[in-house]
């Protein structure tokens, strides 16, 4: 154990420092109390110190006085050399924050007897300090996941809220967009009606965008993803995020080579790649620097402990670094809620970030900040690793739109959407049988069995749902195509029931043209089959003698 030493008188104090290094002592021996407290007054102050009472400059009982003054520092166990005997001097240096004293002349073995005592209280004192330290650290921990459960539970309440609304909302814009479409077919290229109707579309797909984002955010929104190579997926968008961002702002891209590929929707990595740029750019209004990155990384399980929601694995890590404002803590702690901007009114929804959380955590990922206020902000995403090679991307022109003349049972609940579906279909030349909910379905299925030749069904209804509408229908023995349409797509997530089922899938708000194209889609893969399972059976059946 170190050990210091602060005595005026050269003799004694060599004499001292022998015994003391004798005992097994690392022995510092300072002349004065000037000198002794600049030795102690520090972090790395020795835990041991003899100290002479009179001495020039700052006597013992001073330099206690000072030690035990001191803030944020081991404690140091303090012995007084006096050849002072009264009781009141003696009261006096242990009043000054001496622990121990011994009266001039000593005798060596009661001089051993103190510092064992001196070793001892030290031992007790660090033990002390370092459970004060573990437990101070196991609170500050406790109340950070508090924080994060706290913020984890208002997002996902906000979120089942943002789900219900996007929903309703849904099916209003599937009717407004369908009907416009409707009625922009009816008119002539040149009739003025036209650039009214525009307006309303482009108003309707705006608000339709709105609902994809609140889907997004409460993690509702129809993932369709694929095995994809991030590098590919930024390269392809980086046109138009320049657009976006402007000329004043310098975007510099460096990505890794060989990246692992991710399972994502990269539409929705779009999303989360603009949402970012947009915010980096709001941030540098006088112009500035957006670095994006790409690297593979492992996290293991020493980060795991500090950041307790993230599981081990190998990761793909998005980095978008800007040289803006920045954010001080209490700002960053609210970044990810819903509906909360920094942003004047009207400048921002306060959905962007609360749209990346949601979108990293449906795709199995984490997103992390960095930010100082004035050195600017760090977002880092992490996705887990695929273990399939990135599927190649490629762009199909769209078919000529081509209707029918089979017959189509419609099973939808919402009046507006029922008379919008029935219309475009009955345009195409469907025939179309219409039901309210998934009862009227089943009963319709029973009486015109023969003259259906496809099911749609809205997967939420009231009575019964387009699930068990399905079921029942199935029961029957019936291998009629189905097709579900929704507005919510968590039921989906849940459960891999559709993909089970067979059944095809539309995701509200739709246009009239996605309507007909996938219904003609379903109803050709259907014909497919039967005429695939005849020529199986043909195959297989035995000729008779």
């Amino acid at each position: 154990m170190k050990i210091l030493i602060a005595e005026d008188d050269p003799i004694s104090g060599c004499l001292l420092e022998e015994m003391l290094v004798r005992w097994g002592y690392e022995v510092i021996v300072t002349g004065d109390g000037a000198e002794a407290w600049r030795a102690l007054e520090g972090a790395e102050a020795p835990p041991l110190a003899i100290l002479d009472w009179m001495m020039p400059g700052l006597d013992g009982v001073e330099v206690c006085r000072r030690v035990r003054e001191r803030e944020h520092c081991p404690y140091t166990y303090l012995i007084l050399l006096t050849a002072k005997g009264s009781k009141e001097d003696l009261m006096a240096g242990l009043g000054a924050g001496a622990d121990d004293y011994l009266i001039k002349p000593f005798d060596h073995r009661e001089l051993r007897a103190r510092l064992k005592v001196g070793e001892r209280v030290i031992g007790l004192e660090q033990t002390l300090a370092k459970k004060i330290s573990e437990q101070n650290q196991a609170e500050a921990e406790h109340r950070r996941l508090e924080q994060q459960l706290f913020l984890a539970q208002k997002i996902e309440s906000v979120g089942t809220l943002a789900g219900g609304v996007a929903h309703d909302f849904n099916n209003l814009l599937t009717a407004v967009l369908g009907n416009t479409r409707l009625a922009r077919k009816r008119l002539q290229p040149g009739d003025p009606l036209q650039e009214f109707l525009e307006d309303v579309e482009d108003a309707g797909n705006r608000a339709a965008s709105l609902t994809r984002q609140l889907l997004a955010f409460s993690r509702r929104q129809q993932l369709e993803r694929k095995t994809i190579n991030l590098n590919d997926t930024i390269g392809e968008f980086m046109k138009m995020l320049r657009r976006i961002i402007g000329e004043d702002i310098e975007v510099r891209v460096q990505t890794a080579s060989n990246l692992s590929p991710v399972f994502a929707d990269p539409g929705q990595i779009e999303q989360v790649v603009m949402n970012l740029a947009v915010n980096a750019r709001d941030a540098m209004p006088g112009g500035g620097l957006l670095l994006i990155e790409t690297h593979d990384v492992v996290l293991g399980e020493d980060h795991c402990r500090t950041h307790q929601w993230v599981k081990p694995g190998q990761y793909v890590q998005l980095i978008m670094s800007d040289t803006g404002a920045g954010m001080d803590a209490q700002t960053q702690q609210r970044i990810f809620e819903p509906f909360f901007t920094t942003k004047e009114v009207g400048k921002g929804t306060g959905l962007g970030l609360s749209v990346i959380y949601g979108i990293i955590k449906q795709h199995g990922g984490y997103v992390d900040v960095y930010s100082e206020v004035g050195c600017g902000t760090t977002f880092k995403i992490y996705l887990p690793v695929a273990e399939q090679r990135a599927e190649e991307t490629t762009h199909e022109a769209q078919p000529a739109l081509i209707g029918g003349t089979e017959t189509i049972l419609l099973a939808e609940d919402e009046p507006a959407l029922r008379k919008l579906a029935h219309r475009c279909l009955d345009e195409l030349g469907y025939r179309v049988l219409v039901a309210r909910d998934g009862e009227e379905a089943v009963e319709a299925y029973l009486t015109h069995r023969a003259e259906i030749d496809m099911v749609i069904l809205d997967l939420v209804m009231p009575r019964m749902g387009g699930r068990e509408a399905h079921d029942r229908i199935r029961a029957l023995g019936s291998e009629v195509p189905v097709m579900f349409v929704t507005g919510y797509s968590a039921e989906l997530a849940k459960s891999q029931f559709i993909g089970e089922s067979g059944a095809a899938l539309m995701q509200k708000p739709y246009n009239v043209d996605a309507l007909g194209g996938k219904v003609r889609e379903v109803l050709d893969q259907a014909r497919e089959r039967r005429r695939s399972q005849a020529k199986h059976t043909l195959a297989n059946a035995v000729p008779r003698a």
